[in-house]
């Protein structure tokens, strides 16, 4: 993709997406071998995405947790929304605090920003209520801890949220319902047409 970049059109970037059955999201996959990630500089990651932008109504962007990435700040500079998801351990809540912190320096406002807790446990010494407090903001969701049916989507090759009911796969979707209400599940019709709850 990268040699034709500089003259390429939004369609263009379907000849480089895999296209996923299921869920009919098309994804640009990161380079097969790691050494060829230096070639996706600011500038590619800055063209891909102006050009997606313009093909597709809705583009998420899955980043390292780098903040002295100059591609991540690339992807930041460029974002509608930013997703910070952390984990119920005092470690990964203070990075997320502090990245929050920078964004706010940035001038990013809060209401920019959501945070999402993964393998969230009803046994933590961390409660959800009081990672809130820590973090100074509600959570836009907390995805559940379950082994198994994270290595069974692994297994079959399906996202947990296309998987019938489950705690992950409800989690997920409300969590998208959200970031972007309208676009979550919605039951069959009935007397009167429901939105089902959800949730990077």
């Amino acid at each position: 993709m990268i040699p034709v970049l500089p003259d390429m059109r939004s369609e263009g970037l379907d000849k480089y997406t895999r296209r996923h059955g299921p869920s009919g999201l098309n994804v640009i996959c990161g380079p097969r071998q790691p050494e060829l990630s230096d070639l996706v500089t600011p500038e590619v990651v800055k063209s891909v995405l102006a050009l997606a932008s313009k093909r597709w109504g809705l583009t998420y962007v899955d980043t390292p947790p780098d903040m002295a990435s100059d591609v991540v700040g690339e992807c930041v500079d460029a974002a509608t929304k930013i997703v910070l998801v952390t984990t119920q351990d005092v470690a990964s809540l203070k990075q997320c605090r502090s990245a929050m912190d920078i964004f706010a320096k940035l001038g990013i406002p809060g209401s920019a920003m959501a945070v999402v807790v993964n393998r969230a446990s009803k046994d933590s010494l961390m409660p959800l209520q009081k990672v809130e407090e820590f973090l100074g903001v509600e959570l836009a969701g907390a995805v559940p801890e379950d082994r198994k049916a994270a290595e069974r989507s692994v297994f079959e090759g399906r996202p947990l949220s296309l998987i019938s009911k489950n705690e992950i796969s409800e989690a997920v979707w409300g969590i998208l319902d959200h970031l972007s209400p309208g676009l979550g599940r919605t039951t069959p019709k009935k007397k009167t047409p429901r939105r089902r709850g959800f949730f990077w």
